[in-house]
């Protein structure tokens, strides 16, 4: 199976992030045929030096985009870059674990009613240091129940179908939450999803994540719980759940930002 990476880097990510990544895609088996690389406005001139000492090494495309124009646009921009129908997705600051590629191939291989594949992950500040891990719902039907609540699929582990999801419209242009939209728009639109219980990704979570997730941030939180209401993917007990919990996290992590400054 020929397959795709498709990844993102912006002005805050940093050469420690990028080596980091490189290396763990280099000592994958199934390494994807292209990594379809974009550069989403300036950046350092550092990483730019390292790039191309990587391209030598992976087989990396690289595009780029004069303006940061945010994360949904520059892989929408991305995918329709991507030459292969299956394309794997993680961001500059995340490390794949172990047979991360192989992995995912022989579920898909196995399941090829699958449309979009995720899986779990393991979260650290200084790698790899763990601190805390995030499991996710395997089967589709748990997937579905799960939804309504939370965001069922960690956004760095998957490998989909290229086709299926350009043919929906892609990620949302949402200022956050564009990956949990994008899979409440798929089973909207009769997609296939489905999660591995294995640990797939290392994710970077800094002090930052808080600040971004916390009250001044929930009016965009709020609106994937609306949409699925709209589409009848939950009822109004299910969605008054879902904004209750929202407003909980939001505000626990409006603390924790105050608690780490």
């Amino acid at each position: 199976m020929k397959t795709s990476l498709l990844l993102s880097i912006y002005g805050k990510n940093t050469v420690e992030e990028l080596n980091r990544c490189f290396e763990s895609i280099k000592n994958q088996k199934n390494i994807p045929n292209e990594i379809i690389f974009i550069i989403d406005g300036p950046i350092e001139e550092s990483i730019l030096i390292d790039i191309e000492k990587w391209r030598g090494i992976l087989p990396i495309k690289i595009f780029r985009l004069n303006e940061n124009m945010g994360l949904a646009y520059a892989l929408n921009y991305g995918m329709r870059l991507c030459t292969n129908d299956w394309v794997f997705r993680m961001d500059i600051d995340d490390v794949c674990a172990k047979d991360r590629f192989l992995k995912q191939i022989k579920i898909i291989s196995l399941n090829p009613d699958i449309d979009i594949l995720g899986g779990s992950i393991l979260c650290f500040e200084s790698f790899p240091n763990f601190f805390s891990g995030r499991a996710v719902p395997t089967t589709f039907n748990a997937i579905r129940r799960f939804i309504k609540f939370r965001n069922p699929v960690n956004h760095p582990s998957v490998f989909f179908n290229r086709n299926k999801i350009l043919d929906i419209g892609g990620y949302p242009d949402a200022r956050l939450g564009q990956d949990y939209l994008l899979w409440i728009n798929a089973i909207i639109n009769g997609l296939k999803i489905q999660n591995t219980n294995e640990v797939l990704v290392y994710m970077q979570v800094d002090k930052n994540s808080y600040s971004r997730r916390g009250l001044t941030n929930l009016k965009y939180d709020t609106y994937p719980y609306l949409f699925m209401y709209k589409n009848k993917i939950s009822n109004i007990f299910e969605l008054l759940i879902g904004l209750s919990m929202r407003l909980i996290y939001c505000t626990y992590s409006s603390i924790r930002s105050i608690i780490n400054l």
